[in-house]
């Protein structure tokens, strides 16, 4: 890798940052298709680095193999985050979603299938909200809130589109009242990071997440989610 041949010619250090496990890559992620050589050429710089950081503890154990690795948790920027903490929050129903993109995440929310109709009919004060992801609610089936309006606020007062900047996400999580974080059991998940349930949390949204290695150390049961 050039950049890490150049480094170690100036004596410059060298980090390669990384939170997701390119060893496994399951078929329903886009990212699966990414050219073997394109891998190939980052398992090689990550050789030639001088150190690997990595997000959850079980990326920097599966790397370890190329380099010496440390955990650098992912983190909240407080800028983007504090100056919506405390926005109103007037509504008629209970609001239980999920952010995200959904061709990234499509076998993930297969969990949804089996218990979404039912509960939905069985809490006629509950709404679905998927929030930056259209298709989600057409794939599902369901009526529901496609993406909660932005109120005004501290940055912006922009209403709602389909894409959004990422300093738009806290307002749009502060319409929730319940997250969903649904992973698929794979090695691919279980090495990412429990970044979504700390978004939710920021917002004072309690997280409800698959049992992977990340969210049963993250997830208080009862104080931040289940």
């Amino acid at each position: 890798n050039p950049v890490a041949r150049s480094g170690a010619r100036g004596r410059t250090t060298v980090v390669f940052d990384v939170d997701d496990w390119f060893a496994g890559i399951p078929g329903y992620n886009p990212a699966s298709r990414l050219p073997d050589e394109m891998i190939a050429n980052m398992h090689q710089a990550m050789r030639e680095a001088d150190l690997i950081t990595c997000s959850t503890p079980e990326l920097a154990e599966g790397y370890s193999v190329l380099n010496r690795t440390v955990v650098l948790p992912n983190y909240l920027n407080p800028e983007i985050w504090q100056p919506w903490q405390d926005m109103p929050r007037v509504r008629s129903h209970i609001h239980l979603g999920w952010a995200g993109a959904f061709h990234w995440r499509g076998a993930d929310l297969e969990l949804f299938k089996p218990w979404i109709y039912d509960f939905l009919d069985n809490h006629p004060e509950v709404r679905f909200a998927a929030i930056g992801c259209r298709e989600l609610l057409e794939w599902v089936g369901i009526d529901g809130l496609t993406t909660p309006q932005l109120p005004a606020g501290p940055k912006t007062s922009e209403r709602n589109r389909d894409l959004h900047p990422y300093v738009h996400l806290p307002a749009m999580l502060g319409n929730l009242d319940i997250g969903l974080v649904p992973l698929v059991h794979n090695r691919f998940n279980q090495a990412k990071s429990h970044c979504k349930g700390m978004e939710y949390n920021a917002m004072g949204v309690p997280a409800v997440a698959s049992p992977s290695r990340e969210y049963r150390s993250f997830i208080r049961p009862g104080v931040n989610g289940l």
